[in-house]
């Protein structure tokens, strides 16, 4: 007894000494920003000098967030988000001092929907005369269905230098068998046959239902690549997915691309600028800079980001991405508010999370006079699609993974794996189902039938906002519904969507809808404090991220969102990155 009670307070002490020297950490740091705020000079933002015949080099390499920030402070630092991006690039478009736009595509980071957008945009450039170039040291997929909007596809004369365009590939893994081992047993309560979330705890492989959901998903979206291919490249449709199913270009070098006239020309990058004559490059960062200037006033219309899993409550998640009804509805509030702004369009990039937090933004959105469009990024499913649903207009990409219209509840069981550790857990209780969430003592039958019944309510209530959104008969939502996953072009087959484009389309027909001539364009949200007191200051911008990044690490794993928002309670939720 001594020695456990020794153990205890040794333990504590440990603990109190931790959190001690945590809270002077953050003392010192309050102390140090605001000495840094009173004494240190702000950091001019100076424009940068484009000279004429310059290209501006865009690499996609890292995301382009659709939320990002919206101050001066990160296109110093030559960031910008996917909107601001597409801004800039229409003013590169028109300035006479760009010739033209150099993509540099290794890798492509930007979602499906964000690539087609973004391939408009370089097509635009093309028709107005603006030479567009693309190199890469490799292909795959992604990347080439962005390279083959540009006049000319580059590539090193390298054996190093190849491609793995190839038909696809998805594996998951299903892990009851090792979790049956480790003695961790889970209760999977789906509400839709398709509703696919969870079931690789409870199951050895995969079910029929997810099976054919997602073979027709990647049938129809390498049909699209295929097709885009074999349009801009000029190749036989036929011929070309023969020969992509047959692995021709899995592992093939620069030199049997260019043979196959998926590729140019064979150069290296500095003999490409020598070659083209181009002496002059800008980044879009830099090119920002020296167009940035102020809006007039007058009518607006205001966009606002909806990215991430949608929680309840964002405490304990730092600085990390998500969708919460007291962010949202703020953001929706300052645009009501302002007598100014006269539509609003959503932006939802999202896999789902929180039914309960779907319902409520639903709600505030159906309550607001103004015009709300949705414009969906490369995800909007599930939850996502629950708060698009109430959006007057709804707009989504081609390949825009939407729908998955279904409620599933994951709750575990670890009374098995604390037998193995010796764990024995005692239990006081009163009441019939006070213990239905325990993840230590086993679901009963009635407690199980319990949980279902009230998923089954609030996947009733999801197809009613759908079925009222979308004026969709109930009669016709089951067969749209149960989980099913979409594409945007099926979803407008089906009446989920009213168009496909992205969100510069939908930001112009809601003016055109409203017979706007002229108009700006406003991005609200609330800005992160830390973001807000740093943004004047160019040389705390790396502070800044790397403290951003601690906020970021899960150091409280009671909050993270797969343990407090997607298990237990009843979720509509796509975990799956399509």
């Amino acid at each position: 007894m001594i020695v456990f009670r020794w153990f205890k307070n040794a333990l504590l002490f440990i603990m109190k000494e931790i959190a001690s020297f945590l809270i002077k950490i953050v003392m010192v740091m309050v102390i140090l920003i605001i000495l840094l705020t009173v004494f240190v000079p702000k950091t001019p933002v100076e424009k940068a000098p484009i000279r004429k015949n310059t290209y501006i080099e865009l690499d996609l390499s890292n995301p382009v967030g659709e939320r990002g920030s919206l101050s001066i402070f990160t296109i110093e630092g030559e960031k910008v988000n996917f909107y601001n991006m597409l801004n800039y690039l229409d003013k590169g478009k028109n300035d006479q001092r760009i010739d033209g736009l150099i993509l540099k595509v290794d890798s492509v980071a930007l979602n499906r929907a964000q690539v087609e957008e973004l391939g408009r945009k370089i097509k635009e450039y093309r028709e107005v005369g603006k030479k567009v170039y693309a190199f890469s040291r490799g292909f795959q997929n992604r990347n080439y269905s962005l390279a083959v909007n540009a006049d000319e596809i580059i590539m090193p004369p390298s054996r190093g230098a190849g491609s793995n365009i190839s038909g696809y590939f998805m594996e998951l893994p299903y892990m009851k068998r090792l979790s049956d081992k480790i003695g961790i047993k889970y209760d999977v309560i789906h509400v839709g046959d398709y509703k696919s979330y969870g079931e690789n705890y409870v199951r050895e492989e995969m079910s029929p239902e997810f099976r054919e959901n997602i073979t027709r998903l990647l049938d129809r979206i390498y049909y699209n690549f295929v097709q885009d291919v074999s349009v801009s490249r000029n190749i036989d449709e036929r011929t070309l997915s023969r020969k992509i199913l047959n692995g021709d270009f899995v592992l093939a070098d620069a030199f049997k691309m260019k043979e196959e006239k998926l590729v140019d020309s064979l150069m290296y990058y500095h003999e490409f600028l020598k070659e083209r004559k181009i002496a002059n490059i800008t980044t879009l960062g830099k090119y920002a800079r020296s167009v940035v200037g102020h809006q007039s006033s007058g009518k607006k219309i205001a966009v606002i980001y909806g990215d991430g899993e949608i929680l309840y409550s964002n405490s304990g998640r730092g600085a990390q991405q998500s969708i919460t009804p007291d962010t949202i509805i703020s953001e929706l509030n300052m645009a009501v508010r302002d007598k100014n702004v006269v539509g609003i369009v959503l932006r939802i990039d999202s896999p789902g999370g929180s039914a309960l937090a779907s319902e409520v933004i639903n709600a505030k959105i159906r309550s607001i006079e103004k015009p709300v469009y949705v414009s969906m990024g490369g995800t909007s499913a599930s939850g996502g699609y629950y708060i698009s649903a109430s959006g007057d207009r709804i707009f989504a990409e081609r390949d825009t993974i939407t729908g998955s219209i279904g409620v599933v509840s994951l709750v575990p069981d670890v009374s098995e794996l604390a037998g193995k550790l010796g764990i024995k857990i005692e239990s006081v209780q009163k009441g019939k189902l006070s213990g239905i969430y325990s993840i230590t003592d086993g679901m009963t039958k009635g407690e199980r039938e319990r949980i279902y019944e009230s998923s089954s309510k609030i996947y009733s209530e999801f197809k009613e906002r759908v079925s009222s959104g979308r004026n969709i008969p109930m009669s016709q939502m089951e067969s749209l519904a149960g989980g099913r996953v979409w594409l945007g072009e099926e979803a407008l087959e089906k009446g989920l969507v009213d168009g496909i484009g992205g969100l510069q389309d939908t930001i112009k027909i809601m003016a055109k809808d409203l017979q706007l001539s002229e108009y700006n364009v406003v991005e609200i949200r609330r800005e992160n404090p830390f973001e807000k007191l740093f943004m004047n200051y160019k040389y705390l911008e790396n502070f800044y991220n790397k403290f951003n990044s601690l906020l970021n690490m899960e150091f409280n794993k009671e909050k993270d969102m797969t343990e407090s928002e997607l298990i237990i309670k009843p979720v509509t939720y796509l975990p799956y990155r399509i």
